[in-house]
């Protein structure tokens, strides 16, 4: 019984340092795969330049991806007749308007993508055409934002990544690349202080500063690949994705009906959209940072229920400033 066991025990030894040669081997052949691609645009400046560090970051490589697989070409030769062969399918620099269309002929495709990650949807590509960037980029504008611009070229990383352009906490970076930049963004006639206003948010200081990661960002409202501004009626709907609670006693209330029949869009008259700031009693005060007094008129019903509204929360925070007198002189007598 002692032979036996000690025969299996050597058995399953020889198994387990076969399957560590093997799996070395595997890895030292993936590692010896020739890319001249990488030998020669190693070398290179930028924007020519890729090392082979940043391409291993890229999340394409490490599905087994290589240069030619957008770039065309044969990177297992030296020649650069032959790596850069148009008979070897080489493409060379892919043309941004043909970005889109490139990027999907294996994204909208959903046999190769199961391969790789079953859970990816393989639509991006039509929600795209959908967008203000790809109505403008069919029209002939390249400037718009294409793939590329959002989740970067050779360095790409899943969403998930910390590090990734496209990652919750980026997001809101990302975009300020184009929209934040008042010379790239002139003749568009749209602002260029959403991210500075989006900076000084309640939504920013949930996401960047708390780290809640369901903290709405650019692409929480506006879309990823079908961007676009929510149309005016329709901003509602976009806010009580989150604010359920807040969204059924607006339903109940006459501003709905005022906003509505004056084409107003609702939550953002009064909380504004990128600069949302915490609600406070100034608010509903009468001084600067009031919000009433932008449509009421003085001396009204809403008014005078307004002032009722704000004398009364003054009353309480007063009452909520004596307890904590009290408690303080309790506290400092040992109790």
């Amino acid at each position: 019984m002692a032979i036996s066991r000690n025969r299996f025990d050597f058995c399953a030894a020889r198994c387990l340092v076969l399957a560590s040669f093997v799996a070395l081997a595997a890895g030292l052949s993936y590692g010896q795969v020739k890319n001249s691609c990488l030998d020669c645009h190693s070398a290179l400046p930028e924007p020519l330049g890729v090392t082979q560090e940043k391409f291993s970051q890229d999340i394409h490589a490490q599905k087994g991806l290589t240069c030619a697989s957008c770039h065309g070409g044969d990177p297992t030769s030296d020649d650069p007749d032959r790596a850069m062969s148009r008979k070897a399918g080489w493409k060379g620099k892919i043309d941004r308007r043909q970005v889109p269309r490139l990027c999907g002929s294996c994204h909208s495709d959903p046999a190769y993508i199961r391969q790789f990650n079953p859970s990816l949807r393989t639509d991006q590509l039509d929600q795209y055409h959908t967008s203000v960037h790809g109505k403008r980029l069919a029209g002939g504008d390249a400037k718009v934002a294409v793939c590329t611009d959002c989740h970067s070229v050779h360095d790409l990383r899943a969403p998930s990544d910390p590090r990734s352009t496209v990652n919750p906490v980026n997001v809101a970076n990302t975009c300020a690349r184009c929209h934040a930049d008042a010379s790239y963004m002139k003749g568009y006639s749209i602002p260029t202080d959403q991210f500075a206003k989006y900076s000084t948010s309640v939504h920013h200081e949930a996401l960047a500063v708390r780290g809640d990661l369901s903290a709405p960002t650019c692409t929480t409202c506006h879309g990823n690949h079908g961007a676009a501004p929510p149309g005016v009626d329709r901003v509602q709907n976009v806010c009580s994705t989150c604010h359920v609670f807040q969204d059924q006693m607006y339903e109940k209330s006459s501003h709905r009906k005022a906003f509505q029949s004056a084409s107003l869009p609702g939550c953002v008259v009064c909380h504004s959209n990128h600069g949302i700031r915490h609600p406070t009693d100034a608010m509903l005060g009468a001084g600067p940072d009031a919000v009433c007094m932008r449509c009421h008129t003085p001396g009204d019903s809403c008014d005078q229920a307004r002032a009722g509204l704000f004398g009364e929360l003054n009353q309480l925070d007063q009452a909520i400033q004596r307890a904590d007198q009290v408690l303080g002189v309790a506290e400092s007598s040992g109790m």
